[in-house]
């Protein structure tokens, strides 16, 4: 999963700054409960899309 999530980290965020600039509205989902996503991390995980 780590693996995974490392090859496509660079087109995601590429994806979803491209999206943001053309006035997409972004939202954040949670998979709360599952492997590496734990229940209070949500916020953290907002601070994180912030530049």
């Amino acid at each position: 999963m780590v693996d995974k999530t490392l090859k496509v980290k660079d087109a995601h965020v590429k994806s979803v700054k491209k999206a943001y600039e053309k006035g997409i509205q972004i939202a954040l989902g949670t998979d709360a409960g599952t492997p590496f996503n734990y229940h209070n991390n949500t916020a953290y995980e907002m601070e994180l899309w912030q530049d």
